[in-house]
């Protein structure tokens, strides 16, 4: 589970998800993560990373607990920096309680500048493999 895509946000964007995915929310609720997951919602975005990833291209072979560990590691520990609260969200499918869709977004400094200078960039975007190509992930930029 590589680090490999950064977004920058555009006030263009807000408009780009066409108004038939708006009715998708209906039966989810969006929720933000922040950096001080309890260890349910750590073990349920971990579980999420997991079946979103496997049998993909960024899928290496890691466990579950590979998975949950990375999810500590980057919200709790801030690895990779500290986490935006605002754009680090995750949706709830309210029916059965569990964590279809996230996203995790850190302020880092870019290596590619002299000036160190933080942005936001996201670091994960997964969803559970049942509910892909629903439009769901489009919700959370």
């Amino acid at each position: 589970m590589r680090l490999r895509l950064e977004y920058r946000f555009s006030s263009s964007d807000e408009n780009r998800v066409p108004a038939i995915l708006d009715n998708i929310l209906d039966h989810f609720t969006i929720k933000e993560i922040g950096n001080t997951p309890c260890h349910e919602e750590t073990s349920r975005l971990g579980g999420l990373m997991y079946d979103a990833y496997l049998d993909t291209v960024d899928y290496e072979g890691e466990t579950i607990e590979d998975a949950v560990g990375e999810i500590k590691r980057t919200l709790v520990d801030g690895f990779y920096g500290e986490i935006v609260p605002e754009a680090t969200l995750m949706v709830i499918d309210d029916q059965t309680n569990t964590v279809v869709s996230a996203i995790i977004t850190a302020l880092v400094a870019p290596s590619n500048v002299d000036e160190v200078q933080q942005q936001p960039m996201i670091l994960y975007v997964m969803t559970a493999k049942q509910f892909q190509v629903e439009g769901l992930g489009r919700h959370l930029f």
